[in-house]
C-alpha cells in the first residue's frame, strides 16, 4: 500500500468592488415586528449584567486612554 501526498487546494478570492460588496441587509421591519416577550427575561438580565460592567475597574484608564476616545 502506497501512502499518497495530499496534493493541497488553491483557493481564488472572490472580487469585491463597490458595486459588488458582500454584506447582509436587514428587514427592519420584520424585526420590529417580532415577537421577543419570551426572551424578555433573558433580554433584562443581560442589560443588567452590561449596566453592571464588571470590568469597570479592572483596566487603568489613565490620560493616554482618554486621548484616544
Amino acid at each position: 500500500m502506497v501512502a499518497t501526498t495530499p496534493q493541497p487546494t488553491v483557493k481564488t478570492s472572490t472580487e469585491e468592488t463597490l458595486l459588488s460588496p458582500r454584506f447582509y441587509t436587514t428587514d427592519f421591519d420584520a424585526i420590529a415586528n417580532m415577537d421577543i416577550s419570551d426572551q424578555e427575561e433573558e433580554l433584562k438580565a443581560m442589560i443588567t449584567e452590561m449596566q453592571t460592567d464588571y470590568n469597570r475597574y479592572h483596566f487603568v484608564r489613565d490620560e493616554e486612554f482618554n486621548k484616544v476616545q
